[in-house]
């Protein structure tokens, strides 16, 4: 985590008599040696920054929303995922703080985070575009671009977490099962509109959200599990990560599976059906925001090697 620069008392600095030369140096400034971790961390910067501005747009997107008449419970479900979106972007920056020769030496991992930070930008870029008066098909390409670029993310970081590993893999039938499951609560909304006799169309967007990206997280997430269950060090980084498969899971039936009755028994309300729709996905969001906080807390706990730390 982030240390607090070490600094020595005022009162211990005495100046001698031979300084002739006047010298401007105003005592307790920051020196070099104080700014080190920050000079040594300068990328991890533009992740917090970048959080920061996620966060405040997303606070900017709510605030009109209210300010408009929107309800209340909409605005609660995006408060939860604006919170979700910054620890997203933020990820970058726990394993640059902790490992800061991540870029040279845990580039694979990195680059993954990074794709799956700027996933979320492009995503909060679709929501912006629709509120603005700029070109209708911004807002859809925009979204398309940030679904597109998550699979490639979720793929890298499973690549990168793989390099971490010292063990053998040991569960490969893990990854089927995992898999199939991401796939399976995945297409629950599908089957949801199927049953409630409502038109379903397959498009660009629901192969990538569909059946990509719930793969590609089955990848990474596989690859933690399997690293839990055969005991691999630092055992805390693998724990944490490793409880994302079961949030994510979580997330996906809260998100989805509970508004299954709202579509098949209630088709015709369509206040109680998005009701419905909009607790549950915002419940969904309590356990992704966890997951990615557990996430966070593991990058920032990550124990890195001698050569890492050279």
């Amino acid at each position: 985590m982030i240390g607090s620069a070490q600094r020595s008392p005022v009162s211990s600095v005495r100046p001698t008599a031979d300084q002739s030369d006047g010298a401007t140096e105003v005592v307790g400034a920051l020196t070099l040696a104080d700014l080190g971790p920050l000079r040594r961390r300068p990328l991890s910067l533009v992740f917090v920054v970048a959080a920061a501005g996620v966060a405040l747009a997303r606070a900017s997107l709510i605030s009109s929303d209210l300010g408009n008449g929107g309800p209340l419970d909409m605005a609660v479900f995006g408060a939860i995922a604006a919170a979700t979106e910054t620890v997203a972007v933020a990820l970058p920056a726990a394993l640059l703080w902790r490992v800061p020769t991540a870029l040279r030496t845990q580039w694979i991992l990195l680059a993954g985070l990074v794709l799956n930070a700027l996933a979320e930008v492009l995503r909060l870029g679709s929501a912006l575009a629709s509120r603005s008066f700029s070109d209708p098909s911004l807002e859809s390409t925009l979204g398309t671009l940030g679904l597109a670029v998550l699979p490639i993310a979720s793929l890298l970081v499973g690549l990168g977490l793989l390099r971490l590993r010292d063990g053998p893999i040991m569960r490969r039938g893990m990854l089927l099962v995992i898999a199939s499951a991401y796939l399976v609560v995945s297409l629950v909304p599908v089957g949801a509109e199927l049953l409630g006799n409502a038109q379903v169309s397959f498009t660009p967007d629901f192969a990538l959200g569909g059946i990509l990206v719930p793969l590609s997280a089955a990848f990474a997430g596989w690859v933690s599990v399997d690293a839990w269950r055969a005991g691999e060090r630092p055992s805390r980084f693998w724990v944490f990560l490793a409880l994302g498969v079961p949030f994510y899971l979580v997330n996906a039936l809260l998100g989805f599976g509970w508004a299954l009755p709202a579509w098949v028994v209630t088709p015709a309300d369509p206040a109680t059906a998005n009701g419905i729709f909009t607790a549950s996905a915002a419940l969904g969001q309590i356990f992704a925001l966890a997951a990615l906080s557990l996430a966070f807390v593991a990058y920032a706990r990550l124990t890195p090697s001698a050569a890492e730390t050279s």
